[in-house]
């Protein structure tokens, strides 16, 4: 299970650094702003949600069951913390 979740958080901040990027060279930055605001806003919505996995899902395959759980419960407020920069 360690690997399992090293693997997810290395790859949403892996994937936190490429949007960084891509918004940063695609856009302005009062777009650049606007885009941060709606995605965390959204990261702000989803920290409530509490998932019960199926005991099926469970038996199937635990380290995919924990990828699953992360990706629901803190993928996006992670993903928008690893792109958001004091500067």
């Amino acid at each position: 299970m360690w690997t399992t979740c090293l693997v997810f958080f290395s790859l949403v901040l892996l994937l936190g650094y490429l949007y960084a990027h891509w918004v940063s060279s695609r856009f302005n930055a009062t777009k650049q702003a606007v885009i941060h605001i709606l995605l965390l806003t959204a990261a702000l919505l989803t920290l409530g949600i509490h998932i019960r996995p199926s005991p099926a899902a469970v038996s199937y395959h635990p380290a995919l069951t924990v990828f699953r759980v992360l990706v629901t419960v803190i993928g996006l407020p992670y993903l928008a913390l690893s792109a958001t920069t004091p500067c």
